[in-house]
């Protein structure tokens, strides 16, 4: 979250319309068109408790977020200091890019930040282990990841992984309409997530 407050700051700050009034840690943005800074972006960012939608709410105002970073960060003002953005944010951040590496793909790929296409799973509430989750279709999964897969010029590959397995176990759950049902996690008790799309 530091590195996002950071990120904002070096490119002046974002610019965006809020439909609700967002209030965290003393920053206060109330409904309308505002230009934000690091901090103001933070808070609107993170906030979900003020947000009917609750956390799908704070998903959308996050991608909007980083929408107009990517957006402003193609200027060349911007590009020409990626390296020391980069030295700034320090540990704030983890990768195995080096500075030099960051620019050539940004220098590279800058053009597409105009057409970013975003989307959301919504998911069906289950409590699991007394905690609140959000299960999504294993129907949905598959079309999120053939989506992916089709934008990374990957064959499309039926998914097959604990979420899909829990819900194959589970036939019933999205058949039930009542909002919040238990879901039976046969013995699972921690999901390991990577940064595949199997």
């Amino acid at each position: 979250m530091g590195a996002l407050k950071e990120l904002v700051d070096f490119v002046g700050g974002i610019t965006l319309d809020t439909v609700i009034d967002v209030n965290l840690n003393g920053q206060v943005i109330p409904q309308g068109h505002h230009h934000l800074n690091g901090n103001q972006a933070l808070a609107y960012s993170r906030m979900r408790y003020q947000d009917p939608r609750g956390d799908y709410g704070r998903q959308l105002r996050q991608q909007e977020v980083l929408k107009q970073v990517a957006q402003k960060i193609q200027k060349p003002k911007y590009l020409m200091n990626i390296g020391d953005l980069m030295t700034k944010l320090g540990q704030k951040i983890s990768t195995d890019f080096t500075a030099d590496q960051v620019k050539q793909l940004i220098r590279n790929y800058h053009q597409s930040s105009g057409e970013i296409v975003s989307s959301q799973l919504l998911g069906k509430t289950a409590w699991l282990n007394g905690s609140a989750y959000q299960i999504i279709s294993t129907e949905d999964l598959q079309a999120a990841s053939n989506r992916l897969r089709e934008n990374l010029a990957l064959p499309e590959q039926t998914l097959t992984n604990t979420e899909t397995r829990l819900n194959d176990m589970n036939p019933a759950f999205f058949d039930d309409e009542s909002p919040t049902t238990y879901f039976n996690v046969r013995g699972y008790n921690v999901t390991r997530y990577t940064n595949n799309t199997d």
